[in-house]
């Protein structure tokens, strides 16, 4: 199957990616170049929490339950995740509820209202969202890995940011990150679906119209580089029946056209239950273990 995907920034700044597809559902994501690596250490968390709140009310929605009852009300799923260089929000439904989930990602984005008792109440979620991480020690051990492997820099802050920080951080924060990183110009939104991209643009262009009109910057992340000369060993311990690991080495950057050679041989060696690690670990050994994967930054 051919995909023959369009892209183009829209008068507001706003970059579009069109793929039509023979399909009966339709797939929208909204992502945000902000992530943990554009935090200070003071509001280190600040991106995830962010994520959370755009669902606690909305000018057209005000309440949790209503904004959660749109998608809900005609069978599609909705949800977010925040990453180290990038925030998402996606939405998937039947395709002709296209304008509706196109309302809705513009109404939680552009329109939210950040209530101080929502605010409160998710402060608590996330708290406990890092106590379970903190529980779950295969969670824990590739946090740490990656925590690691970054650790002189701000790519090595953990996503969720420290308890302290969600502790503290106030509605003014989520104001400020709001103003400086959520405008179109820093956006990019894609489409996937059965609507031609003409009137798939048209759409956006009619619902999206007059927020950040004119605006033409867009937030760059800052270069890093990275040396070692010598092995990093972390060691946790915590009182559990199991001991967990992560094994890795330094390659190259994302963007390296190896990248693929370096897919191929991750395949090889643990990627699947015909890899060598696999074969040793599980099917030898009797023990277990998981893949790993192939990181870029």
């Amino acid at each position: 199957m051919e995909f023959k995907v369009k892209k183009e920034v829209l008068r507001s700044g706003l970059t579009l990616v069109t793929v039509p597809m023979k399909t009966e559902s339709v797939g929208a994501i909204l992502l945000v170049r902000v992530g943990s690596r554009d935090e200070t250490k003071e509001i280190n968390g600040l991106s995830h929490f962010v994520e959370h709140m755009v669902f606690k009310g909305t000018e057209k929605w005000p309440t949790t339950q209503e904004v959660n009852k749109v998608i809900d009300s005609v069978g599609g799923v909705f949800n977010a995740f925040t990453s180290q260089e990038y925030t998402g929000f996606w939405v998937k439904v039947a395709k002709q509820h296209l304008n509706l989930a196109l309302e809705f990602l513009y109404q939680i984005i552009f329109k939210l209202k950040l209530p101080l008792a929502e605010l409160e109440r998710e402060r608590g979620v996330i708290l406990e969202e890092i106590k379970m991480r903190h529980d779950e020690p295969m969670t824990l051990v590739g946090d740490e890995f990656v925590s690691q492997v970054y650790s002189v820099t701000q790519l090595g802050q953990e996503v969720i940011g420290p308890a302290e920080n969600i502790g503290r951080l106030e509605r003014e924060d989520f104001l400020k990150h709001l103003n400086k990183w959520y405008q179109p110009a820093n956006m990019v939104l894609a489409i996937a679906g059965p609507a031609s991209a003409k009137a798939t643009a048209a759409e956006v262009e009619k619902i999206f119209t007059g927020k950040g009109e004119g605006i033409s910057f867009r937030q760059r992340p800052e270069k890093l580089e990275f040396k070692q000369d010598k092995p990093q060993i972390q060691a946790i311990e915590k009182k559990i029946e199991q001991a967990h690991f992560c094994l890795g080495t330094r390659t190259f950057e994302r963007t390296n056209i190896n990248r693929y050679v370096l897919a191929v041989l991750n395949t090889i060696l643990g990627g699947n239950t015909s890899s060598r690690l696999w074969n040793e670990i599980r099917e030898k050994r009797g023990l277990f273990g998981n893949a790993g994967r192939v990181c870029g930054g």
